[in-house]
């Protein structure tokens, strides 16, 4: 089993949420959510996401603990799209919304949560012609494009308010810029 990701709540620093992950061959794997809330002396292993999904990122909000993210990668009958799970009690359960453009794994990773919306998270989505930044304002509902860059964009973060964007790459250099 390996764990690829790994968050710490901003709101409830003891509080870690990650994913383990056993490949068991054909598209099949064995995942869940972990989480500690003592600063990870104890995990709770919570029940096994669908078998066709390929965890790749997990993240807190920043005032709620409670909400926890996870982009996953669908199986085979779903074109091998991304999805956006999202969490209301700490991620034992979860509910799916589709990311847009990302059939063909097109993969969808977590870039970062808004530090002052809870329902607001910002996601790049690999593309050959470059990244796409998505960012949805309503936990998953809908989705807007925020930049596209001409190579793989690497990087992203929020500013403490919120109210800037930092993102870049080797291909695109950084950009900064008002958040809204």
């Amino acid at each position: 089993e390996i764990v690829l990701d790994l968050a710490r709540s901003a709101s409830a620093p003891d509080s870690l949420v990650a994913f383990r992950l056993l490949g068991r061959g054909g598209g099949i794997y064995d995942s869940s959510v972990v989480r500690s809330d003592d600063a990870g002396a104890s995990w709770t292993f919570f029940p096994l996401l669908p078998e066709e999904l390929l965890p790749l990122t997990v993240d807190f909000s920043a005032r709620d603990p409670a909400r926890v993210y996870l982009t996953a990668r669908r199986g085979e009958g779903d074109g091998f799209d991304s999805v956006l799970m999202v969490s209301d009690d700490g991620g034992e359960t979860f509910r799916a919304q589709g990311i847009p453009n990302t059939a063909d794994q097109h993969l969808a990773y977590i870039a970062g949560v808004h530090p002052t919306e809870r329902d607001r998270v910002t996601r790049p989505v690999d593309d050959l012609e470059g990244t796409v930044l998505l960012e949805t304002s309503d936990a998953g509902e809908s989705f807007r494009i925020v930049a596209v860059g001409s190579g793989r964009l690497t990087g992203f973060a929020y500013s403490v308010d919120g109210g800037e964007i930092a993102f870049g790459g080797l291909d695109d250099g950084l950009w900064v810029g008002p958040s809204n």
